[in-house]
């Protein structure tokens, strides 16, 4: 398991593609259930990626344009979903 989550934390998937199914299969846990546990691997990932270096100057600067255009598609996006289901 902590492999698959290095993996996926590495390559920028995060949890929800894999972990999730993976904690729902291998763990036997609903989905109320693997949701916590799947933010605190990703959290953990997080502070692992600042720590290695991810406050640096390079890495830190990011593409606010296209941030400011996803952003508000991805809150849209969000709540479609949240209506539909």
């Amino acid at each position: 398991m902590p492999i698959v989550v290095g993996l996926s934390s590495a390559s920028g998937i995060g949890g929800g593609v894999i972990l999730m199914p993976l904690l729902m299969v291998s763990f036997k846990l609903f989905p109320q259930d693997a949701v916590p546990v799947s933010t605190f691997n990703i959290l953990i990932g997080s502070i692992i990626k600042l720590s290695m270096g991810g406050g640096s100057s390079k890495a830190s600067s990011g593409d606010y344009e296209s941030a400011t255009l996803m952003l508000p598609l991805m809150l849209l996006g969000s709540q479609v979903g949240v209506l539909i289901n």
